[in-house]
């Protein structure tokens, strides 16, 4: 996995596609650091398998994928002058399915199939105003869609978010995790700055 790749050559991306490399692509994090803009629309002209990141808190502090999701495909777009590259469908692929194939786990995750883990979620549609209008459902996810939209979550077939709540013993006690780890970050913020 090549994670930024912002510098990234014509050359460099060919290769990546021939070894079956991924491009994770972080752009609220590579605004943020000035770094640059990842060449996402050569990348997959290449072939090279794209995926969304978000990086750290310390370089993109809201960590929110469906939203660094939207700014990679407007970014694209922007950046290589083509209003059809990184397009809506390859943008929830790259979020979903090229996901699971960069882990090495397309074979259990990444889609909805007989035989995969049932990992899903449901999402309310047409109950808020930055949801409409509905003409498209593939570009109202993309570009419309948000991760507050986001109402339950079952992992290998287990509800973990029930109306928008950790539920059931496992999604509580990462719930914890993640709160004991945000205080202990706090505090050594607090103490530097």
């Amino acid at each position: 996995m090549a994670v930024h790749g912002v510098h990234l050559n014509e050359h460099e991306l060919q290769a990546m596609a021939a070894k079956g490399a991924t491009l994770v692509h972080c752009p609220a994090s590579n605004l943020k650091l000035a770094s640059g803009i990842a060449p996402v629309a050569a990348a997959l002209k290449a072939g090279v398998n794209v995926v969304i990141g978000t990086d750290g808190a310390a370089s993109n502090n809201k960590l929110d994928l469906w939203e660094e999701g939207r700014l990679a495909s407007l970014l694209c777009k922007g950046a290589s002058g083509d209003a059809t590259a990184f397009s809506a469908g390859e943008l929830l692929k790259s979020m979903t399915c090229n996901a699971a194939k960069a882990l090495g786990a397309d074979h259990l995750i990444g889609r909805i199939a007989p035989g995969l883990q049932a990992d899903l979620i449901t999402i309310a549609i047409g109950e808020a105003a930055h949801q409409l209008p509905n003409h498209n459902l593939v570009s109202k996810l993309a570009y419309s869609g948000a991760s507050r939209d986001v109402k339950h979550v079952w992992v290998a077939g287990v509800q973990v978010v029930q109306s928008q709540q950790l539920v059931g013993k496992r999604a509580q006690l990462v719930g914890e995790i993640m709160r004991k780890t945000q205080r202990v970050w706090q505090t050594r913020v607090e103490k530097v700055g």
